[in-house]
């Protein structure tokens, strides 16, 4: 549809192009995804129409922002005027470089057509995909996506790089929760009531750390500058409670197991609440064994001990052998 642009410093015949289907698009998906929940459509409301409570975030090539930043802000704004006393949340517009496929651009009505969501998730797990596309920086520049089933270069033998971030999760942390159940059945005498306990102030101090610069980068939508913060918190967490286990092995002190075991839970509610909103479906096993709910997850709890949240007497559930918490599709593997 073209939309006359009014005469402006001295520019004028002019028209503005744009498709108006693809504006109320992100209303209509949401609609689709309540109905899928088995929710009512007209929920739409409590996330677009809610400023109170709800907030819109967009993501979209910047190559778009003329339709989304302008345009259809203006159809809402037609649209706010003629309803009867509700308005729209003003979307908050993030804009971000292009993913090229491999080294070109590529877009559905072009000679070079990118896979759709659909066929990525045949040979990649969605926490793999997220993980990796939050890790290319794409509000810094366009950057390459490399998927290896796609690759021309058949005989090529690097590793697949939508592998590379999930690792972090698959590998580092999946390693350190297993070793904190692992340790805390082998030593607990067969009691599996939570010890309770100060956490360590060099723990408790770095962990509040962490999130806080989570937080900031999160705000900034500095993304590819969180999945780096992540692998070191991942990284520390496997080293120190490794040098923790080896001197419990050397010589078993209650006091110093109570101490490891207060500290690594604490590590690894910490990595819980910041591996949530990239990993969901894996993190949500963490809270299974440890008899938590939603609450691990809920930021109002974050600086909290599960101490604190959960007090004495909570019983912790079994972690039989070589359960994996993260861990890549069964099908790739073949």
């Amino acid at each position: 549809m073209g939309v006359p642009v009014p005469e402006l410093d001295g520019m004028s015949g002019l028209t503005f192009w744009v498709w108006p289907e693809s504006l109320w698009a992100p209303i209509s998906f949401t609609q689709a995804y309540l109905k899928k929940k088995g929710l009512p459509a007209e929920g739409w409301k409590d996330w677009w129409c809610d400023d109170e409570n709800a907030k819109v975030f967009q993501f979209i090539g910047e190559d778009n922002i003329y339709f989304y930043a302008l345009a259809e802000m203006a159809m809402f704004k037609a649209l706010e005027d003629g309803s009867e006393g509700w308005h729209f949340t003003v979307p908050n517009i993030i804009s971000n470089k292009h993913i090229l496929f491999f080294d070109k651009k590529a877009s559905s009505s072009g000679a070079i057509k990118p896979p759709m969501a659909k066929e990525l998730l045949e040979y990649y797990s969605p926490e793999q995909l997220r993980s990796h596309f939050l890790g290319l920086g794409l509000h810094k520049a366009s950057v390459p996506f490399r998927p290896k089933p796609y690759n021309p270069d058949k005989e090529n033998k690097e590793g697949d790089p939508v592998y590379k971030e999930y690792a972090m999760f698959t590998n580092l942390l999946n390693r350190a929760i297993r070793t904190t159940f692992y340790t805390f059945q082998q030593y607990n005498g067969g009691d599996a009531t939570m010890p309770t306990g100060e956490v360590s102030a060099s723990i408790k101090e770095l962990c509040d750390d962490v999130l806080l610069n989570y937080e900031t980068l999160m705000s900034r939508l500095e993304f590819s500058n969180v999945m780096p913060l992540l692998e070191d918190f991942f990284r520390f967490y496997n080293k120190e409670l490794s040098a923790r286990t080896r001197a419990l092995q050397a010589e078993f002190d209650a006091d110093a197991f109570k101490q490891t075991i207060v500290d690594a839970l604490h590590l690894m509610k910490t990595a819980a609440i910041l591996s949530h909103p990239i990993a969901p479906e894996s993190t949500e096993n963490i809270a299974k064994y440890l008899g938590v709910g939603n609450e691990l997850y809920d930021w109002a709890n974050a600086f909290s001990t599960l101490g604190e949240m959960l007090g004495d007497n909570h019983a912790l559930k079994e972690l039989e052998p070589k359960v994996d918490f993260f861990s890549r599709p069964e099908w790739q593997y073949n």
